[in-house]
Formats: C-alpha cells, structure tokens, sequence
C-alpha cells in the first residue's frame, strides 16, 4: 500500500486524492440509502419507508461518533509510530481494539433490547 506524506511536495494532490476517496464513500452511502429505501418502499410500504428514514438520523450519529474515536485513536497512533515508540504503538492499538469491541458489544445489546419489545421476539439477532 502506497503511504502518502503530507508534509513532502505540493499539498494540492494528496488532499484532493484524500478528498475523492472520503467524497466517493459517502456518495456510495447515499447510493445505499436510496436504493434500501426504493426497496423497502415497494415491498413494505409508507410507513416502512417512514420508520428507515426516522432511523438514518441515528444512523448519522452512531457513524459519525465512531469515526471520530477512530480518528483520535488514530492520531494518536500515528504519532507513536512517528517517533519509532513501539511500545506505546502496540499500547494504543491494543487501547483503540479493545474500545472498539467495547462499543461493538454495547451497540449490539442496545440493539437487541431495542428490538424485544418492538418485535416481541428477535431470533435473528440472538443468533448473533
């Protein structure tokens, strides 16, 4: 995998390639919700349709908290390998693994307890 160094050469192309990829991600999000919704809209119907786009909101939320400790965590491992400190690289990733199955889990069991008193039973999700 090729590395880029922002602080070597001309700025311009590395932030535009850095921008290109973060702007086709999220327009291959968008490309998801909208084609979930047609989907949803013609099998299940409006209220379906209504109680997706109720939950994009928190979607955004739930996205948007975990790319940010994903990125504190990774500055924060970025400068441990920087300064060749492999001790606190190894430290932090472990730190960063360990929190993201933290919440993996915590998501997990909000949703699950979620989902028992709206659907009564969730089979699927026990499954888990």
């Amino acid at each position: 995998m090729k590395q880029t160094d922002f602080t070597q050469g001309p700025i311009t192309k590395s932030l535009l390639s850095f921008f290109c990829s973060m702007l086709l991600a999220n327009m291959l999000q968008q490309f998801y919700s909208f084609a979930d919704l047609v989907i949803i809209g013609k099998r299940l119907g409006d209220t379906a349709v209504a109680a997706v786009g109720n939950f994009a909101t928190f979607s955004f939320v739930i996205t948007g908290f975990i790319m940010g400790v994903a990125n504190g965590f990774s500055v924060v491992i970025s400068q441990a390998y920087g300064k060749n400190d492999f001790a606190a690289f190894r430290r932090t990733s472990a730190a960063s693994m360990t929190l993201s199955a933290f919440f993996r889990y915590i998501l997990r069991a909000s949703v699950y307890g979620a989902c028992v008193p709206c659907c009564g039973s969730c089979r699927r999700i026990r499954r888990w």
